[in-house]
């Protein structure tokens, strides 16, 4: 089934792409499984020079607080800078939303970031508001409507707005299109970021239909506007799938994989009672004093509603812990909420 910008997605179909250069990245599959993240040297051209650090690092620690960049950061700043396709991974933790941050503190015009999360999405732009930006940064779902989204969509066409943040599937709407396309066409975009870019690739773990249509839809809308591709979790075969369709060189290619995480540590249980064992776990966590109002303890579960959904769940935490504090986010409302 092949997907055009306004084709109604359904989960019961398997989409594919049908541009040939797929066909060739197929054939090669197997042998790109074998290639060796470490001989890897992507981004090794990328002129530094004209973009030194120590310019760069008084306006970062102004505007945004940090005082020095950190590995990557850099590298994917300074391809951006010179209006490059770029595609950016960085471990989680690194730096990513500073790399399309810092060069819209420089460049006139409004960069559009896609985020397939929306509590994300409502950090990001709390994140820049606290930078100091108000009003210069906001975002765009399915529940902004009516005359909310006529106001944001003035501020661009104003150039009030340095950031504006939307989810993949608005670019299924052909109003949006439209507008993202005017915009463009009057130099008030530029640059589109797509953020957790691993969610394209069938690959990836996360993969979302509504990706699919980006590469050719953004070309179309905007051809002369450069694209930021960022993530944390991309294999091999899902970094040269994102070179394909996004036409990226090797060159402006910057990856840092240095993931070692000394301060993490996993333990797996296998239990036929997972009610029983999270009792367990939350009652010797109390009874050493690891939960109280200065260290806080995070559970995550697959769903909101149903059996084993987080609302739930939350009774039986509650009722574990007694007087501690409890909170559930989900990012809608559960069924049943009151």
């Amino acid at each position: 089934c092949s997907v055009f910008d306004a084709a109604p997605l359904n989960d019961d179909i398997i989409y594919v792409r049908n541009n040939p250069l797929i066909f060739d990245y197929l054939e090669n599959l197997k042998a790109l499984s074998d290639y060796s993240k470490a001989h890897l040297n992507f981004g090794k051209n990328l002129d530094k020079q004209a973009f030194d650090k120590n310019r760069f690092e008084p306006l970062l620690q102004h505007c945004l607080g940090f005082d020095q960049f950190r590995a990557g950061q850099l590298e994917i700043i300074s391809g951006a800078l010179n209006n490059s396709t770029m595609l950016g991974l960085l471990p989680t933790g690194a730096g990513k939303s500073l790399t399309f941050q810092f060069p819209s503190i420089i460049q006139n015009g409004c960069t559009v970031v896609v985020c397939p999360i929306t509590a994300l999405v409502r950090d990001h732009v709390l994140e820049l508001e606290n930078f100091g930006f108000k009003r210069r940064a906001a975002f765009i779902n399915k529940d902004i409507v009516g005359k909310k989204r006529e106001h944001i969509h003035r501020r661009l066409q104003k150039g009030k707005l340095q950031y504006l943040f939307v989810s993949p599937e608005q670019f299924q709407s052909t109003a949006f299109r439209s507008f993202v396309n005017s915009a463009c066409e009057d130099q008030l975009i530029t640059r589109f970021v797509i953020d957790e870019a691993h969610c394209l690739s069938e690959w990836g773990h996360d993969f979302r239909i509504s990706y699919l249509t980006l590469p050719l839809t953004l070309k179309r809308i905007g051809p002369n506007v450069p694209i930021l591709c960022l993530t944390a979790t991309a294999s091999v075969n899902v970094m040269r799938e994102l070179q394909i369709e996004f036409d990226i060189s090797d060159e402006n290619v910057v990856y840092t994989m240095d993931q070692s995480r000394p301060e993490l540590s996993f333990d797996v249980k296998i239990t036929a009672d997972k009610d029983a064992s999270l009792k367990e776990i939350l009652e010797k966590k109390i009874e050493n004093d690891l939960v109280d109002e200065d260290k806080a303890a995070l559970i995550f579960f697959p769903t909101v509603n149903g059996k084993h959904g987080a609302f739930e769940k939350l009774k039986l935490i509650r009722r574990t812990l007694g007087s501690e504090k409890v909170g559930l986010f989900t990012g809608g409302e559960p069924k049943g909420w009151s």
